[in-house]
């Protein structure tokens, strides 16, 4: 990663969830074994063309930033999804309107064989 690049420039394309895990280590005498877990550890998940689940590791220091990214992308792909859903909606109220004034110059469908 050059330093110009960005959280943004490299993990657009991987958007998914951001969690914060607390894990065991597994030594018998550690904190975690009498229930104060280590963590938070900051991971992204996403499922790729797939639909396999993969995760990547976010360092603490970019976990904020991570965070503020996903909250981005989800504004951003609710604002697409309504877009595309009225241009969807305009699109077939057009192609209706083109049926009907299409329709008295068309030919009559024949029936039964050629």
């Amino acid at each position: 990663m050059s330093a110009r690049e960005t959280l943004s420039d490299r993990t657009l394309h991987k958007m998914g969830a951001v969690l914060a895990g607390f894990v065991r280590c597994g030594k018998p005498n550690c904190r975690c074994a009498r229930g104060q877990l280590h963590g938070p550890y900051w991971s992204r998940y996403w499922r790729d063309a797939a639909g396999r689940l993969h995760r990547s590791y976010i360092r603490k220091a970019e976990a904020a930033a991570a965070v503020k990214d996903q909250q981005r992308f989800r504004e951003a792909d609710q604002v697409f999804r309504a877009f595309k859903r009225d241009n969807w909606r305009e699109f077939r109220r057009m192609r209706e309107e083109i049926r009907k004034m299409v329709a008295p110059y068309q030919l009559p469908k024949q029936r039964g064989n050629r």
